[in-house]
C-alpha cells in the first residue's frame, strides 16, 4: 500500500525501534477507528520512504553529538539543566537552572527534586536485583547514595539523610555478608571510550549561565567526543574483606544513627528503623574477625558495641525483645552465639602478659568506636548497666568466664527457639555448643573437688560440698543438653564425668580423725556404687557403636581406676568393725578383678597413649592381689585352702613381675 506519513512520524518510529533494537514496524490503516489494512516495514527502509524521507546518518550524528554536548556540560554535581532552541535559533541552549538561581545549597529549589531522583535510581536498583547483581552494580550505586548525600543538609533533611545513609552501610554490610571479597580490586570505573580530544564549542561571552552549541556542528558527523569538563567521578564497586566493609559501613552509620536519634523521626521510614541494627550487624562481623584472630579484647569492645547499638534501636522503636523483628532477634542470637564463644576461649587464659594484652585491646576505642557511643549514649543508652553489660565483662576469673558463656547460649538457644522449625540446625549446634560449655564449668569444679579430696581439706567442707553440688549440676545439665540432639558420644563421656566426680565425693568423705584415716565407711561404698552405675550407664549406651571405641576405651579405662581405687580402699583401710574378713578379701577380689577386666581393652590396643600405665596398672592389680593372698595363706589353718591360696597367689605374682618388666613404666 506504501501510503505516505510524514517525516517527523518517520523519525520518530525509526528512532524509536533503534533505541529499542526492534527489526520491524507494523503500520495499521484505518477508517473512523476501524483497521482496513496493514503492512510490515523494516526499520532499515523507514528513512526511505515516499514522502517522508530524512537522512539517518545526519539525525544519528546530530542525537551522537547532542549527547556528547549534554555530557560535557552538564557536570555539576547538583544542578539542574535545561536544554532549548528557539524556534527561529540556529543555537541549542543549555542553561544551568541551579547557577541562575543564586542560591545555597540549602535554599536551592532543585537540590530535593535532583536528590531524590537520585534516590529512586537507587531505589530501583536495589529492590529490582538480586545479592550478584547488587554487587557488580555497587559502584554505581555507591556514587549516587554519595552525591545524594553530599546534596542534602543533615540538619535540614534528617529523615533523608539517614536513609541514604543507611542504605550506603547496606552495601558493604547485609544479609549475604561474607568473608569473601565481592568484587575484584580496581581503581575508579572508566569509560572505555572516553576519548581526550574535544568537540570545538562556543559560549555566550556576556553569560556563565549556559552554554550553546550552533546546530550545523550537531549535524556533521562524529569524528570527536565533548570533554570540556571530565566526568563526573564515578566509584569503584564494593570490594575488600569483611571486616574492612564493617569499617566503612560502620562509618555510614554512625551519621544515619545521629540523624535518627537527635531528631526523633524514626517512624518516617522502614530504612531508619535498622539504623541501629545494622550498626549491631557491622560490629558483629569485627566480633567474628577478632574471635577468630583471637584477639579477645577487641571481641569484647565489639560485643559491647554491637549490644548497646541493638539496645538502642529497641529504645528509639519502644519495643522490646518479644516485639522485635525476627532480623533482629536472628542477629541478637548470632551475637549471643559468638559471645558465649569468646567468653570460653578467655576462661581458659591463665597468662598475665595475655590478661593485659586484651585489656589494652578492650578499652582502645577507634573515632568510629567513639562516634557510635556518642550516639549510643544520645539515645539514652547507659552501657555499664544495661540488661547485656555482662556479655562484655572483662575479667580474668574462670567461673565468671564459664558462667556468661553457659548464660550467653542460653540465651541464644531460647532467641532461635522462638524462631521456628527452619532454624533447627542452628538450635541443634547451640545446644551442643551449650552442653560442651556444661561441660567445661562441670570439669572446672570437679578439678576443685578432686584438689580437696587430695588434701582431706574437711575445714572448707561446706564450700567443698557446694562445689560438687554445681559440678553436679553443670554434668547433668550437659547430659539433658546433649540428650536433645541425641549426641550419644557427649553423653556417654559425661556420664564418665559423673563416674569420676562420685569417687572423688567418697574419697572427700573417708572418715578422717585428727588427720588418721578411718575404717572404710557405708557412705564411701554408696558413693562408689554411684560411680559404677553412671560409667555403666555410658557403656551401655555406646557398646554396640564401632565409631565410638575410643569413648568406649575411656569410660572403660576411668571404670577401672574406679574399681581398682575402691578396692585399694578396702585393703588399705578394711571395715573390720562392720564386716568379717573373709567379706572384705571377697569384696576386694572382686574389684580387683573387674578392674582387670575393664582394664583389657587398654592392653589390648598397643597404640593408646595409655598403653603403657595400663601394663603398669594390671602389675600393681596383680601385685596387690598376690598380697593379700598371700597373707590370707600364712592364716590359714585348712591344707586344701592353703594350697589353693599360695597358687593363686603365685599366679599373680608371676602376673605381676611379667606385667612389669613389659610395661616400660618407670615411677
Amino acid at each position: 500500500m506504501n501510503k505516505p506519513i510524514n517525516v517527523l512520524t518517520g523519525i520518530d518510529y525509526w528512532l524509536d525501534n533503534l533505541m529499542c533494537n526492534v527489526p520491524e514496524l507494523a503500520m495499521c490503516y484505518h477508517v473512523d477507528g476501524i483497521v482496513q489494512s496493514y503492512e510490515i516495514v523494516k526499520t532499515e527502509e523507514l528513512p526511505y520512504r515516499e514522502g517522508a524521507e530524512f537522512p539517518p546518518g545526519v539525525i544519528r550524528d546530530l542525537a551522537t553529538n547532542l549527547l556528547s554536548f549534554l555530557k560535557a556540560n552538564a557536570t555539576k554535581e547538583g544542578h539542574t539543566y535545561w536544554l532549548c532552541k528557539g524556534p527561529d535559533d540556529d543555537i541549542v541552549k543549555l542553561y544551568d537552572l541551579t547557577s541562575l538561581c543564586d542560591t545555597t545549597r540549602d535554599d536551592n529549589p532543585y537540590t530535593l527534586p535532583v536528590a531524590t531522583l537520585f534516590y529512586k535510581m537507587v531505589r530501583n536498583m536495589v529492590s529490582k536485583s538480586d545479592h550478584e547483581t547488587r554487587s557488580k552494580e555497587s559502584g554505581t550505586i555507591r556514587t549516587l547514595l554519595k552525591h545524594y548525600l553530599d546534596m542534602l543538609n543533615p540538619e535540614k533533611f534528617p529523615e533523608y539523610h539517614c536513609t541514604a545513609a543507611y542504605m550506603m552501610s547496606d552495601l558493604y554490610i547485609d544479609d549475604n555478608v561474607s568473608e569473601q571479597s565481592r568484587t575484584s580490586d580496581g581503581s575508579d570505573i572508566q569509560d572505555p571510550e572516553s576519548l581526550n580530544d574535544d568537540l570545538p564549542f562556543e559560549q555566550d561571552i556576556d553569560s556563565d549561565a549556559y552554554t550553546w552549541v550552533d546546530i550545523k556542528a550537531l549535524s556533521q558527523p562524529q569524528q570527536q567526543r565533548y570533554r570540556k569538563h571530565p566526568d563526573v567521578e564515578r566509584l569503584a564497586p564494593i570490594h575488600g574483606n569483611l571486616d574492612k566493609r564493617a569499617i566503612e559501613a560502620l562509618k555510614y552509620l554512625v551519621e544515619a544513627l545521629r540523624s535518627n536519634a537527635i531528631h526523633h523521626r524514626v517512624q518516617t521510614t522502614a530504612d531508619q528503623d535498622s539504623s541501629s541494627t545494622d550498626a549491631a550487624a557491622a560490629y558483629f562481623c569485627l566480633v567474628d574477625r577478632s574471635e577468630k584472630e583471637k584477639n579477645y579484647g577487641s571481641c569484647l569492645r565489639y560485643l559491647r558495641l554491637a549490644l548497646n547499638c541493638y539496645s538502642a534501636e529497641l529504645k528509639l522503636q519502644s519495643m522490646d525483645h518479644n516485639n522485635s523483628s525476627t532480623e533482629c532477634k536472628k542477629l541478637l542470637s548470632y551475637i549471643m552465639s559468638i559471645a558465649g564463644d569468646c567468653r570460653l576461649m578467655i576462661a581458659h587464659i591463665t597468662s598475665r602478659e595475655e590478661v593485659e594484652k586484651y585489656r589494652e585491646q578492650y578499652h582502645m576505642m577507634s573515632e568510629v568506636d567513639l562516634e557510635i557511643q556518642k550516639v549510643i549514649d544520645e539515645v539514652g543508652i547507659n552501657a555499664e548497666n544495661s540488661e547485656f553489660s555482662w556479655v562484655s565483662e572483662l575479667t580474668p576469673m574462670m567461673e565468671r568466664n564459664l558462667f556468661a558463656s553457659v548464660h550467653a547460649y542460653e540465651y541464644a538457644i531460647n532467641v532461635v527457639r522462638n524462631l521456628g522449625d527452619h532454624e533447627r540446625k542452628r538450635l541443634n549446634l547451640l545446644t551442643k555448643h551449650f552442653g560442651n560449655v556444661r561441660n567445661e564449668m562441670g570439669v572446672y569444679w570437679m578439678n576443685k573437688c578432686a584438689q580437696a579430696a587430695k588434701n582431706f581439706d574437711h575445714e572448707a567442707a561446706k564450700e567443698v560440698k557446694d562445689q560438687f553440688r554445681k559440678s553436679f549440676e553443670s554434668f547433668d545439665a550437659g547430659i539433658q543438653a546433649f540428650e536433645k540432639i541425641n549426641d550419644l558420644s557427649n553423653i556417654a563421656l559425661l556420664h564418665s564425668k559423673l563416674g569420676r566426680l562420685m569417687r572423688y565425693y567418697a574419697q572427700f568423705y573417708a572418715p578422717v580423725v585428727n588427720g588418721v584415716r578411718q575404717e572404710f565407711s557405708q557412705h564411701e561404698r554408696q558413693s562408689y556404687q554411684k560411680a559404677f552405675d553412671y560409667f555403666h550407664r555410658g557403656l551401655k549406651l555406646i557398646e554396640n557403636r564401632s565409631d565410638l571405641s575410643d569413648v568406649y576405651r575411656t569410660l572403660s579405662w576411668e571404670l577401672s581406676n574406679t574399681y581398682f581405687t575402691m578396692a585399694t580402699s578396702l585393703q588399705d583401710y578394711a571395715p573390720l568393725i562392720t564386716m568379717s574378713q573373709d567379706d572384705i578379701e571377697k569384696e576386694i577380689i572382686d574389684c580387683m578383678t573387674r578392674a582387670l577386666k575393664h582394664l583389657d581393652i587398654e592392653l589390648n590396643t598397643p597404640s593408646s597413649n595409655r598403653y603403657t600405665l595400663a601394663k603398669y596398672r594390671a602389675a600393681t592389680i596383680h601385685h596387690r592381689s598376690a598380697s593379700l593372698l598371700h597373707n590370707n595363706f600364712r592364716t590359714q589353718n585348712n591344707a586344701p585352702r592353703r594350697k589353693r591360696l599360695r597358687n593363686l597367689a603365685s599366679l599373680h605374682y608371676r602376673k605381676a613381675l611379667y606385667a612389669t618388666k613389659h610395661s616400660g613404666y618407670v615411677q
